[in-house]
This record gives structure tokens, C-alpha cells and sequence, in this order.
């Protein structure tokens, strides 16, 4: 891809009285005759991740995090969209901890009561399956059962 830019600046000599002597000196672009130069920039987009996505590693963290935080907890349900959305934010900003550069974290977590029922998640996404990856995990203790995805989406 080629950008082009167009700049437009005029050079005059202007005269300035300074003292006895005249001084020349260049002025800015006026609305008279403009040069018209041609500014051609390479591409500089990165089409290869430095890093990946670490599903090994993310998966982990998620593990980690739903035994630390819902360790001796039953289900509730007024308290379980807070929950959701704080269990989120620490998965999230554990993964950026992994320090993957221009992946972009999408987390879902789902809370639901176990009472011995049947319990499908489906996912489907639009992405690079070259750069793009995602983990998931669940947690199942008593009447609580959680599941957490995480994707990364490379950001080009």
C-alpha cells in the first residue's frame, strides 16, 4: 500500500528592514504559485505477530483465577453478574500481564447454578486462524458451575 502526500510550501526572498543593512528571509507558503512535492511512505504495517497467543499459558491463568476467587462460594444469583464481570476483569488484566503485543482480549465468563442439568457453550468467530487463538476452562464445585473463554485477536 502507498500513501501519498501532497505538500504544498513556497520559498520567497522577502526583504526586512533591519537597521541600515537588508536581511533575506524565507517565508511560509502563500497563496501565489505552490510547488507541489511528492511524498511516497512504505508500508509500515506488521502482518506477522512478534509473539502468539498462548493458549497453554492463558488457560493456566484462568484455572488460577476461578480456584482463587470461587474457592468455598455456592451460587447466588443476585450476586452472580458482579461476580461475572469481576472474575473478567482480573482474567483480563492477568493475560495482559503476558505482554503479547497487538492481540486484542476479548474474556467471556459464564455463571450458571448446577442442579445436575445439561449445560451447552457454543462460540463462533471471524478471525486469522494463522495469529488468532483462544483457551477456556471450567469450574464446577457444588451448586456453582463457571466457564471462561479467552480469545486473542491479532490487532494488523
Amino acid at each position: 500500500m502507498v500513501i501519498r502526500r501532497t505538500v504544498h510550501t513556497k520559498v520567497d526572498m522577502v526583504t526586512i528592514t533591519a537597521g541600515p543593512e537588508l536581511v533575506p528571509r524565507e517565508s511560509v507558503a502563500t497563496s501565489g504559485d505552490l510547488n507541489h512535492h511528492l511524498v511516497e511512505y512504505e508500508n509500515t504495517y506488521k502482518l506477522d505477530p512478534d509473539a502468539v497467543f498462548f493458549p497453554g499459558k492463558v488457560k493456566a491463568i484462568i484455572k488460577e483465577v476461578l480456584e482463587e476467587n470461587l474457592k468455598g462460594q455456592t451460587y447466588k444469583a443476585n450476586l452472580m453478574a458482579s461476580r461475572c464481570m469481576a472474575l473478567s476483569d482480573i482474567i483480563k488484566e492477568r493475560v495482559r500481564q503476558l505482554e503479547m503485543p497487538r492481540f486484542k482480549t476479548v474474556v467471556l465468563v459464564l455463571v450458571g447454578e448446577n442442579k445436575e442439568q445439561a449445560l451447552s457453550v457454543a462460540s463462533q468467530c471471524l478471525w486469522n486462524k494463522e495469529t488468532d487463538n483462544f483457551a477456556s476452562c471450567e469450574y464446577s464445585k457444588g451448586n456453582l458451575h463457571v466457564v471462561a473463554m479467552v480469545f486473542g485477536v491479532y490487532q494488523e
